[in-house]
């Protein structure tokens, strides 16, 4: 196999899907979004299928909500702009917290 593991190899194509296209995609909608909303969050990095947001306390549950609603959406977005059915589920995790090393899992409450 010429050195190389056999997973990297049946995975590249996923994740450079992802990373290059999915993961803008998703950082599009979302900041087109919590623009209109007139939030004062913003979208500071991506680390390879994770988001950072800097976000005041107070948008918190704003911004987890739609960030939730346009990944549960996105196989429609794709659909829409690149025109093919893309039947993987895509959801995540949401964690919050002063800094990248101190996270918490975030809980939607009601």
């Amino acid at each position: 196999n010429g050195g190389y593991d056999i997973r990297q190899i049946k995975n590249y194509p996923v994740q450079s899907f992802a990373t290059a296209d999915i993961m803008p995609l998703a950082m599009c909608i979302i900041y087109k979004q919590y623009r209109a909303l007139e939030l004062k969050s913003r979208i500071i990095a991506q680390v390879h299928d994770s988001l950072i947001f800097d976000v005041p306390k107070e948008e918190l549950k704003i911004i987890a909500k739609l960030c939730t609603h346009v990944f549960e959406r996105l196989p429609h977005y794709i659909k829409d702009l690149w025109g093919f059915e893309f039947n993987v589920p895509l959801g995540g995790e949401i964690e919050y917290g002063p800094n990248y090393g101190q996270l918490t899992e975030y809980k939607e409450t009601n």
